[in-house]
């Protein structure tokens, strides 16, 4: 059973929230794509990524866009 990725709250980064909050377009096209990778990064993800996420969010959507392929369990990421 996986978690949500996002939370509520405004003591996040700017492109945390962007992306939490986007209607619609590419922001919230990148939510959905990110709720897909966090399914597969969720069981071996530290237990302190997601509220690191909010802060630190270039860098943790990075390493969970690089880790999801080397899990053989996801085709979406780098070729």
């Amino acid at each position: 059973m996986t978690t949500a990725l996002f939370s509520g709250g405004d003591d996040c980064g700017f492109s945390y929230r962007s992306i939490r909050d986007a209607k619609d377009g590419s922001l919230r096209s990148a939510r959905f794509r990110m709720e897909y990778l966090w399914r597969f990064f969720e069981p071996p993800a530290d237990k302190d990524f997601k509220s690191e996420l909010r802060t630190e969010f270039n860098a943790l959507y990075w390493e969970m866009y690089l880790t999801v392929p080397d899990l053989n369990k996801c085709p979406y990421g780098p070729s």
